[in-house]
């Protein structure tokens, strides 16, 4: 299995909060939170651990994930998408051309070679 993965960080808070990995033979998603102080993990995070979603996979992480970039249907995505240097729609490639930031929170990706947790 051909995968790659990122560790979830937010803003004040040197380690990680959660992770993602996104299956490159299937194109799916899995995003974890960290049980952590629900202080620390931005909300998108908490309420996996609330919800006892813990990791979150298939169609839900897809979901998840497809809400932090842009939607297909916004009316500039084909200037988007050549900012990104993407020539069709991939939510995964815009995922990481905005570094997993979002609108919602203070949450970014940084990637790893393996997980030390």
């Amino acid at each position: 299995m051909s995968s790659r993965k990122f560790y979830w960080y937010t803003e004040g808070y040197n380690e990680p909060v959660g992770k993602l990995i996104y299956d490159l033979e299937t194109k799916q998603f899995t995003v974890e939170s960290f049980d952590l102080d629900r202080k620390i993990l931005p909300l998108h995070l908490a309420v996996l651990l609330e919800c006892n979603r813990n990791p979150l996979t298939g169609s839900l992480a897809d979901q998840w994930v497809q809400c932090r970039v842009e939607p297909r249907e916004r009316v500039n995505i084909s200037d988007i998408l050549k900012c990104a240097g993407l020539q069709t729609y991939d939510v995964f490639g815009l995922l990481l051309y905005h570094n997993g930031r979002s609108v919602y929170d203070h949450m970014y990706l940084k990637e790893v070679s393996d997980f030390d947790y």
